[in-house]
């Protein structure tokens, strides 16, 4: 019973641990955002009509989920007249992208840190900005296949049949901000990204969301749109957002580490008691 309750609390232990680490470079970070839209701009192809939401915002909930085992950095520095005097960027960024031409998806976020001193009056001063921003885009296009029936000579016609676009859409979504002098350190990795990722809650960002659908009426025999049908639209939002939580998803390499552990102590169990 003794050895029960040792290895009961020995496989606790490890899944509390498993759980409250942040796993490095194979995170999966979903960023929840409080948006609250205080203008919109319908555009049609003869109209656009303008709405004010700027003393009562439209409020509503986004999430976007990023990959941080895709991890980018770029670091640089700029030295002064002399050695006090110098400036340090790092950029630190995860890019997601999926589909093909025709089905397209985009996900990226941005940590932009400047860190400048100089010597001014015998004392050295230092400044640092940080921003941080988050993209997405979907996109999507319909092609259709057009035979040319003119006359013009063979050298100057298209060929027999032109890939045009016919409809085409696409949703930007943008938030930025810019958080002052902290915190002063620099991101890096992963670990040190998720953090900053929960340093941001709270943090007021800039929203602009943009959407379009056309769909073309008629095409000229280059295949180049020269009408479109009335329905042609265009979406734009703008207002703020609130990064109100991350949660990090454990990676499945996790739990196989955990489970290959309890297998072990099963094992262990079983031969200690033959």
């Amino acid at each position: 019973m003794k050895k029960s309750y040792l290895i009961c609390r020995t496989i606790l232990l490890s899944w509390i641990l498993v759980l409250g680490t942040n796993v490095v470079n194979a995170a999966v970070v979903k960023l929840d955002f409080t948006t609250y839209t205080q203008y919109r701009n319908v555009c049609t192809a003869s109209t656009c009509t303008y709405y004010d939401f700027w003393s009562n915002p439209i409020v509503s909930q986004y999430q976007i989920t990023l990959d941080t085992s895709e991890l980018l950095n770029t670091a640089y520095s700029d030295a002064y007249n002399n050695a006090t005097n110098f400036t340090e960027s790092v950029t630190t960024s995860v890019s997601n992208s999926s589909g093909t031409y025709t089905d397209y998806s985009s996900k990226s976020s941005t940590v932009s840190q400047t860190y400048t001193q100089y010597e001014s009056n015998g004392a050295i001063i230092g400044d640092m900005s940080n921003s941080a921003s988050f993209n997405e885009y979907y996109g999507s296009t319909a092609t259709e296949e057009r035979e040319y029936t003119g006359n013009l000579p063979p050298e100057l016609a298209p060929d027999n049949t032109t890939a045009a676009i016919r409809e085409s859409g696409g949703t930007s979504l943008n938030w930025s901000t810019s958080i002052g002098s902290v915190p002063i350190f620099a991101v890096f990795d992963e670990a040190e990204l998720i953090s900053f990722y929960d340093f941001l809650i709270g943090e007021q960002f800039d929203y602009y969301k943009d959407q379009y659908n056309e769909s073309c009426s008629e095409l000229d025999m280059y295949g180049n749109c020269i009408d479109y049908w009335t329905t042609n639209l265009s979406i734009n939002d703008g207002g703020y957002a609130l990064l109100s939580a991350t949660t990090v998803v454990p990676v499945p390499a996790t739990v196989w580490l955990f489970g290959s552990g309890l297998i072990g102590l099963i094992g262990l169990a079983r031969r200690k008691k033959a």
